[in-house]
């Protein structure tokens, strides 16, 4: 169902901030301050 939302445009998802592969211990240390205020994302 979600997935029907954001294809039309009903809600959007929210991405918080965005890391390479090779930044990746970066991203968890992130991830485990609690600052994050929508999805991190890993580009691999």
């Amino acid at each position: 169902m979600s997935k029907k939302m954001v294809e039309a445009e009903q809600i959007h998802p929210i991405i918080d901030r965005t890391f390479n592969f090779e930044d990746l211990n970066q991203a968890l240390e992130y991830s485990l301050t609690g600052h994050a205020t929508g999805k991190i994302i890993i580009n691999f």
